[in-house]
């Protein structure tokens, strides 16, 4: 299966978690680019201390990340840009 993608499954698995929500926060919200990778970056740390982050016994926050953000990254990364874009930020404090 997606053995004609570079990678095959990994290369689906990429597309799925940061191409789609890059394509959309940029070109649906119409943020640039600085605010789409601090829109990451604040996706991915929040759900991943939400998940518990390096306090988590366990020390399964980390997969528990990459496997809600197959899901919820389509919308979380293009919401997080609009209000990143809203807010002015990171250009505010530049």
């Amino acid at each position: 299966m997606l053995k004609w993608l570079p990678g095959g499954e990994t290369g689906f698995l990429l597309a799925a978690v940061l191409v789609v929500p890059a394509v959309l926060a940029r070109y649906l919200i119409g943020a640039p680019w600085l605010q789409v990778c601090c829109a990451f970056l604040v996706w991915y740390l929040g759900l991943w201390s939400m998940l518990g982050g390096p306090v988590n016994p366990r020390g399964e926050s980390f997969g528990w990340t990459v496997i809600l953000s197959m899901f919820f990254s389509w919308a979380g990364v293009p919401i997080v840009a609009l209000v990143l874009r809203l807010l002015n930020v990171p250009y505010r404090f530049l």
